[in-house]
């Protein structure tokens, strides 16, 4: 670790430095991606609209201030994404598990991203929402139906990824009854 490391890191342990970053909010319509936002905004899960077009919101989270967006994720809205995740700084990618039937589509989807050179180095949190309900994926068979578990890095914040390694993980979570998203973020912030 460099001195200037060192410096900011003692900075913002002190609560005087604060990052900034850029979160994009993608997954398929329904996901959860609005709902999510609103908790973090608002800390409310009151009835939301679908997404018709990208909504931006400031969050902290830690000492991190995120600009979100927050992209729909109907078909047609889709081939708009990369107009936002460009320069991210992260992706927060929501899976429907209780949707089993549309889980190969939020797999392709996953995977188009994760090629795109525009996001090669760039951090991916995967939120499989909606475990609470019944019938939804568990952990194993999410990470398995989206073909993720050779891809996924380390959640101990001690360990060093290699150079080059992208930082991704999964979490489950129930954004209704506000569980597990907030290690996912909290694993995230490591990597902005």
């Amino acid at each position: 670790m460099g001195f200037f490391d060192w410096f900011f890191d003692v900075l913002s342990f002190l609560g005087l430095y604060e990052k900034k970053g850029k979160l994009v909010f993608l997954g398929l319509d329904n996901a959860g991606k609005t709902t999510l936002l609103n908790m973090l905004v608002n800390n409310s899960t009151a009835a939301i609209r679908p997404t018709g077009h990208a909504l931006e919101e400031e969050v902290r989270i830690g000492r991190i201030r995120f600009k979100t967006f927050d992209l729909g994720g109907h078909e047609t809205v889709r081939e708009a994404w990369s107009e936002y995740y460009f320069d991210a700084s992260a992706v927060v990618y929501l899976v429907d598990l209780a949707d089993r039937e549309r889980i190969d589509e939020s797999r392709r989807e996953l995977h188009k991203l994760l090629s795109s050179p525009d996001l090669k180095s760039k951090a991916f949190l995967i939120l499989g929402n909606k475990i609470d309900l019944a019938g939804a994926l568990t952990p194993p068979e999410a990470i398995e139906a989206l073909g993720i578990g050779h891809l996924m890095t380390t959640r101990d914040p001690k360990v060093k990824l290699p150079e080059g390694t992208r930082p991704l993980q999964f979490y489950t979570c129930s954004i209704i009854r506000k569980e597990g998203y907030g290690d996912g973020f909290m694993w995230m912030s490591k990597y902005v």
